[in-house]
């Protein structure tokens, strides 16, 4: 089932109607949303993981270093850091290169969190970042040539708090494109973004009683859709306004 959006920037882009509006309002619920958001630059092919986050899945499924708060609720999970520790972190296996990310997100208190995407070495690769204010895309030193973080993309963008988010995080070749539901998106293309992506992870540095909640992480195999450098263009006219 498809989540339609909901924000004018992306009916621009994507020339989809408005969203209904008691769809909309299931954003402001405490359980999180259900369905498919639309992507722009790739097609969904074969579906990798859909992972519910539950305490069973992750035990099975998620590894990495673990220290902080895990809490597991009903169709999620919230974690904090422990006062003074290391924030906490979890990551699960990947191996792919082009690939579609679906995920929701809360953040209740937290200041940062974000997702990323490691070899299989352990190296970070690219990084999804985001606070109450800001999104960025960044690709890491270790796929640079320069040997050096390159921010990808940033936006200034308001992440209410105790109130549930749709990442959708889109790779194919060079190139990686994000959207926050659907009313923020976030485009660039990078040297080394084509690399095998070994592993997704997940962190935060919410402490105390701050929280960061994840939930519905799912990931597909993509390809470039054929409508792709139509909607390009659309989407750098997008980012110059943006800016």
């Amino acid at each position: 089932m498809l989540r339609l959006p909901s924000a004018l920037t992306m009916i621009a882009i994507c020339c989809l109607p408005p969203l209904p509006a008691a769809v909309a309002a299931t954003v402001l619920e405490q359980v999180p949303p259900t369905g498919l958001l639309a992507t722009l630059m790739c097609e969904r092919g074969e579906l990798v993981f859909d992972d519910p986050m539950s305490e069973a899945s992750m035990a099975a499924d998620w590894g990495g270093f673990m220290p902080g708060r895990w809490v597991f609720e009903p169709q999620a999970v919230r974690v904090s850091s422990e006062p003074g520790g290391h924030g906490p972190y979890r990551m699960r296996k990947l191996d792919l290169t082009d690939l579609v990310i679906q995920l929701d997100f809360r953040m209740d208190g937290a200041t940062t969190m974000g997702f990323g995407m490691d070899d299989e070495r352990g190296r970070h690769l690219l990084a999804c970042h985001l606070s109450p204010s800001a999104v960025s895309l960044q690709r890491r030193e270790s796929v640079a040539e320069d040997r050096k973080d390159h921010q990808v993309d940033r936006a200034n963008v308001k992440l209410a708090a105790k109130t549930w988010h749709t990442l959708v995080w889109e790779i194919h070749g060079t190139e990686m494109l994000a959207t926050i539901d659907q009313a923020t998106v976030l485009y660039g293309d990078a040297p080394g973004v084509d690399i095998t992506k070994g592993s997704l992870t997940i962190f935060t540095t919410a402490a105390q009683d701050n929280w960061a909640w994840i939930a519905h992480v799912q990931a597909w195999k993509a390809t470039l859709s054929p409508e792709w450098e139509a909607k390009k263009l659309k989407v750098l006219a997008y980012q110059r306004k943006r800016k």
